[in-house]
């Protein structure tokens, strides 16, 4: 998957629902995401994940 910074992407999650985020950074083996909303308080998080942990969300 050609992942890119700036695109959206939601992180596939086994347990948990899917949380949308946008990709800061492209790291060696992982990408960056930051999740707008997502942290305590509606606070910005960034964590980082292995690509086929997420997915594209559809071009608006």
């Amino acid at each position: 998957m050609d992942l890119r910074i700036g695109d959206h992407v939601r992180v596939l999650r086994t347990r948990v629902h899917v949380h949308p985020g946008v990709i800061v950074g492209i790291l060696p083996r992982r990408v960056r995401v930051e999740f707008p909303h997502g942290g305590y308080g509606n606070s910005p998080y960034i964590e980082d994940f292995y690509p086929d942990k997420l997915e594209k969300e559809p071009s608006a």
